[in-house]
């Protein structure tokens, strides 16, 4: 499954099978990220323009005459649309809607939205703001994350923190978020992190930034995933690395983009992201006849 963007296009979802064969596709301007369940069901991020005249919301006059406004969008296992959320509505008409007070710059994209998560029963458990099946949303002009409820269309947690532009804010089964702030950090290793903080206090458990031989800066995207076995993978997106890192701070390995552009072959092949899957995870054949995957990921 993969959000696909071409010049001339129209952005889509699309789903496709290991030969590449389009099983279906969703046509919309579908953006960032998604979020698949178990059951296959789908959360995903659209946007579109809408007049501040015509739609009016909570402070609207302090945007410009249109505005770009995010959607959270369910589908089903097959592509069709069960349900189409405005994010600035949900989050306008919800007690936290003076997040929308002060916009001092991105006035004709007041949210950038840059990524959902659906919320587990392990992470409800341990706060009373979050339910299970509400979605974790980042909000890259607001430097805030918000928990949004398909259900009653309404932002219910809201909250600013220690990260300044970040992106894939993950919610944890142990309670806490994992964010890629990407330019909230000041010291030694460069201005981009990885953070695990409390939702609650806003106490970072856990940080990479890099170090001064090595820094770690994407100004504009970025990815991380926890592994089973503790560590954390990283896609330096705009630095077009990734790489692999203990939670003392050890660079397990790590890849860096061999294609290189521009006119002078100067400029690095950006990496918009990566994830590590388990060997059961990729079971079927590959496109070769008689070879498998296990045989093809030997180290």
């Amino acid at each position: 499954m993969a959000i696909y963007v071409g010049v001339g296009d129209s952005p889509w979802g699309v789903k496709f099978d290991k030969d590449s064969n389009v099983l279906w596709k969703f046509v919309d301007n579908v953006h960032h990220d998604m979020d698949v369940e178990r059951d296959g069901s789908i959360v995903t991020l659209t946007h579109t323009f809408r007049s501040t005249a015509e739609v009016p919301y909570i402070y609207a006059e302090r945007n410009t005459s249109y505005v770009l406004d995010d959607y959270l969008v369910q589908l089903p296992p097959d592509g069709a649309v069960v349900k189409k959320v405005s994010i600035l509505d949900a989050l306008a008409k919800s007690p936290h809607h003076d997040m929308l007070r002060v916009i001092e710059d991105f006035e004709w994209d007041p949210l950038h939205a840059n990524s959902v998560d659906v919320i587990g029963a392990d992470f409800a458990r341990r706060h009373s703001f979050a339910a299970a099946g509400q979605v974790l949303v980042s909000l890259r002009s607001r430097d805030a994350v918000v928990i949004v409820d398909m259900e009653t269309e309404m932002v219910t947690w809201a909250s600013y923190g220690p990260f300044h532009r970040q992106h894939d804010a993950v919610a944890l089964d142990n309670g806490h978020l994992l964010l890629f702030d990407n330019r909230g950090h000041v010291g030694p290793g460069g201005p981009t992190r990885i953070i695990e903080m409390d939702p609650e206090t806003l106490e970072i458990d856990w940080t990479f930034a890099g170090n001064e031989s090595e820094w770690l800066y994407s100004r504009t995207r970025g990815t991380q995933q926890c592994l089973p076995n503790d560590n954390c993978l990283i896609t330096e997106s705009d630095g077009g690395r990734i790489l692999e890192v203990t939670r003392a701070g050890q660079v397990v390995w790590e890849f860096r983009n061999p294609a290189l552009c521009g006119n002078k072959q100067d400029s690095i092949g950006v990496v918009c992201g990566a994830r590590r899957f388990a060997i059961a995870d990729l079971d079927f054949p590959m496109s070769q006849p008689d070879v498998m995957v296990q045989e093809r990921f030997e180290p």
